[in-house]
């Protein structure tokens, strides 16, 4: 996704350390991928390490999230709330 989003959620114990929900696809996200024939996808987050150990070099383990170091999570995790926006471009 690109754009802006916001937080929706925050997850402590997910399958990776820490993570925080993203609110896509949005309404335009939608009516965008529906006028191209396509599902928007969703479950969007941003989010540390997996907890299970992955090789992260052979498969992309984000799934199309936004991953950042545990450390890094720590920090933004506990900056944030949920409403908090995220603007995502290339």
């Amino acid at each position: 996704p690109e754009g802006r989003y916001f937080i929706n959620r925050r997850n402590p114990n997910s399958e990776f350390y820490l993570s925080l929900g993203i609110n896509y696809p949005n309404d335009q996200d939608k009516a965008v991928a529906r006028k191209a024939g396509k599902n928007p996808g969703g479950d969007i987050f941003i989010h540390g390490g997996p907890k299970l150990w992955r090789d992260r070099k052979k498969v992309d383990w984000t799934f199309g999230c936004i991953s950042v170091t545990n450390k890094e999570m720590e920090t933004v995790y506990s900056m944030v709330q949920q409403g908090t926006p995220v603007d995502i471009f290339p």
